[in-house]
C-alpha cells in the first residue's frame, strides 16, 4: 500500500527483524537479551528491508497519545503510553498483557522497552471504535490519503493511521514494529 508524503521528517513507525532496523550489532545484542528475558529461541518473520511509515511532524506520537487520553480516559491504554519516549518495540511474541521488559543495546548506553503488539492492536482498535476510525488497510490508506487533516487540529489521525498501517505489515511479516 501506498500513502502520500506530506512532511519530511524522519519516519515515526518501522517494520523489521532486530538486524535490518538496529543493525548487526544492535540488532544480534537486542536479539540475545530478549531470548534471554523470554527463556526461548524467539524468531522473527524473514524480510530484507524494513518497512517505514510515512512522514509525520515531530508532535504526531504526542498528539495521538494526548487525543487517546482524552478520548479512552487516563491510565485505559498503557501499551501505547508506555512508548511515549519512544525508544522500544512492540514485539509479536510476547502476550497482550505481558508487562514491559527492557533490553539493553549499544553496549548497554541505551535501553528499548519492549511490549506485547496483540496488546497495542487491542489499544487501537478500542481507539479506533471510539472515533469510527477505518481499522482495514485498504481503509486506512484511504482515509488517511484523503485531505480530512486540519493542520489547527493537530496529526493524531495521521499518526494513528501510520501506526495501524504500521501494525499491519507487522502481522504481515511476523515482525516487530519499533518506535526510535
Amino acid at each position: 500500500m501506498e500513502v502520500e508524503g506530506r512532511w519530511s521528517m524522519a519516519p515515526a513507525f518501522v517494520v523489521g527483524d532486530p538486524i535490518s532496523v538496529l543493525g548487526e550489532v544492535d540488532g544480534k545484542t537486542f536479539l540475545e537479551g530478549l531470548q534471554k528475558r523470554l527463556g526461548a529461541d524467539v524468531r522473527f518473520g524473514a524480510s530484507s528491508k524494513a518497512y517505514a511509515s510515512a512522514d509525520l511532524p515531530e508532535t504526531a506520537w504526542h498528539d495521538l497519545l494526548d487525543r487517546v487520553e482524552v478520548e479512552m480516559g487516563d491510565g485505559l491504554s498503557p501499551r501505547l503510553w508506555a512508548l511515549r519516549d519512544y525508544k522500544g518495540a512492540y514485539i509479536p511474541q510476547l502476550s497482550a498483557e505481558a508487562a514491559s521488559i527492557k533490553i539493553p543495546i549499544g553496549l548497554g548506553s541505551h535501553t528499548l522497552v519492549c511490549l506485547g503488539r496483540d496488546g497495542l492492536k487491542k489499544e487501537l482498535i478500542r481507539f479506533a471504535k471510539v472515533l469510527e476510525l477505518p481499522t482495514r488497510e485498504d481503509d486506512v490508506v484511504a482515509y488517511f490519503n484523503r485531505d480530512v487533516y486540519n493542520d489547527d487540529e493537530g496529526y493524531d489521525i495521521c499518526a494513528y493511521c501510520q501506526l495501524m498501517l504500521a501494525l499491519i505489515e507487522s502481522e504481515r511479516r511476523d515482525q516487530p514494529i519499533w518506535l526510535l
